[in-house]
This record gives C-alpha cells, structure tokens and sequence, in this order.
C-alpha cells in the first residue's frame, strides 16, 4: 500500500492482520497459529517494533474480551 504519511496505514495493516487471526480462531478460543503465517514488512526496523507493541496491546485486549465471554467489541 501506498499512501501520504499519516493516511493509516499502519491501521489499515493492523486491521488486516485481526481479520487473518480471526479466520483461524478455534472453539475454545484459542488460536490455530500453524494455519497461517503474517509477515509485516516496513521500512524501518522502528515502525515495525511500533506495530510488534501495537499489535500485542490491540490482541490481548480483544483475547480477554473473548475469553470472558463478552465477545469482541
């Protein structure tokens, strides 16, 4: 993708990834990683230690979310 600083596009990746990981989510709410595999490729190794942190809050938190049965929202 290519867009003019500040478009989203980090978000845009983000939101992308979610929706592969959501593809692969078992019964009981675990992940089937060994389905799948993303690759996050940036320019910067900065950008991409941003989005490593970035994912990891945005993942635990929609995690918890389901596993209290409250669903992602």
């Amino acid at each position: 993708m290519c867009c003019v600083k500040g478009a989203g596009k980090t978000n845009v990746a983000l939101l992308a990834m979610l929706r592969e990981i959501g593809k692969h989510i078992n019964q009981d709410g675990t992940i089937n990683t060994e389905e799948f595999k993303i690759i996050y490729v940036a320019p910067m190794r900065s950008l991409v230690q941003e989005m490593v942190g970035n994912f990891r809050k945005v993942s635990t938190r929609l995690l918890s979310h389901a596993s209290n049965g409250r669903g992602v929202g």
